[in-house]
């Protein structure tokens, strides 16, 4: 979606899914569930974050379907479509692995690369997933992207057809989470499990788009009220880890769909260049983050956090900015 289109509510809900990432990049070294690095500090509040990943990345999913929805407006050849998406995501994925990620990750001796040759971490990392790290939301994006395009082709014939699509996807998530639980090496995959997981989100995101008038309809300011309080406590129930799976994720949809009709419709120019450059602050914080977990995995929790939130966030809102943003500026200038 164009930057200059980019409605203020859609770039509000960017910044607050791109600070939320920089948080959650920024505290996984104490989280229960991440082994990747080790520390001598306990930092319970912080451990809990981890709890509230699927609620981030559903967000960011969110975002994404709704966007792509704005992008198939009116007709759109599948040829034109697919080298744009190709070109937006899949080239990109590629460079930041090549260019930023690896390089980082091997200069600090990342643990999970140890003992791995290039082309190995070529080819079982990047090209299969097995750890590419915060970049396998691209790949996934994609496959959404072009799934979208056909749904969207659909809805010409059968107007339901979205609201379909976002069924089978809650009983693919349905069913992902259910074969993890007994352990089915199918569904751990790398190249599945994303596609199964935030499927149903993106659809959400997809779905809001093309019926948001309709349901805007429904939703009173006491109804907002009510969602708000809702959403309040399920969170809190989430960061805590209470409640089984399916309770969770029920909890994530209503916090999605109340955040979404929720949000402000105003912005100002520090929070569009935030959400100009979130996706490539995204895609660069991580490996920052991992220098910080491996000189200095033993410092005061508060440090640790503060410097990978402030400081590697800057620096990788500079980098985002320079590589995505100023050279459309430049080329807008001379068109």
């Amino acid at each position: 979606m164009g930057d200059k289109k980019l409605r203020s509510d859609i770039v509000n809900l960017r910044v607050v899914a791109i600070l939320a990432v920089i948080f959650g990049h920024s505290t996984t070294i104490y989280w229960y569930n991440w082994t990747d690095y080790r520390t001598t500090q306990e930092a319970p509040v912080f451990a809990h974050v981890g709890n509230l990943a699927m609620l981030v990345l559903g967000l960011w999913m969110l975002i994404s379907g709704f966007c792509v929805g704005f992008t198939l407006r009116g007709k759109k050849r599948f040829k034109d479509f697919f080298i744009k998406r190709f070109s937006r995501l899949v080239i990109p994925y590629w460079l930041v692995a090549l260019i930023w990620m690896i390089p980082i990750r091997l200069l600090i001796e990342y643990p999970g690369y140890e003992g791995q040759s290039f082309l190995y971490i070529l080819w079982k990392n990047i090209f299969l997933g097995y750890d590419n790290g915060q970049l396998w939301y691209l790949p996934t994006l994609f496959f959404y992207s072009l799934i979208a395009w056909f749904i969207n082709f659909c809805l010409k014939k059968f107007k339901w057809a979205d609201i379909f699509a976002f069924a089978i996807s809650v009983m693919m998530l349905i069913f992902y989470t259910k074969y993890t639980w007994h352990g089915a090496s199918l569904m751990r995959s790398p190249t599945l499990s994303p596609f199964f997981l935030y499927f149903s989100f993106f659809m959400l995101g997809f779905i809001l788009f093309n019926h948001e008038a309709t349901i805007r309809k429904y939703i009173t300011k006491p109804l907002l009220v009510v969602g708000f309080v809702l959403m309040l406590i399920a969170i809190g129930f989430m960061y805590m880890g209470r409640g089984g799976t399916f309770v969770q994720l029920i909890a994530v949809w209503l916090c999605l769909v109340v955040i979404f009709f929720l949000m402000p419709n105003k912005s100002n120019k520090f929070t569009r260049i935030l959400a100009e450059v979130s996706l490539g602050v995204y895609l660069f914080h991580e490996p920052l983050a991992f220098i910080s977990y491996t000189y200095w995995p033993d410092i005061n929790p508060l440090l640790m956090v503060s410097i990978n939130f402030f400081i590697w966030g800057t620096v990788a809102s500079i980098i985002s900015y320079f590589v995505f943003v100023f050279p459309k500026k430049i080329m807008r200038k001379k068109a």
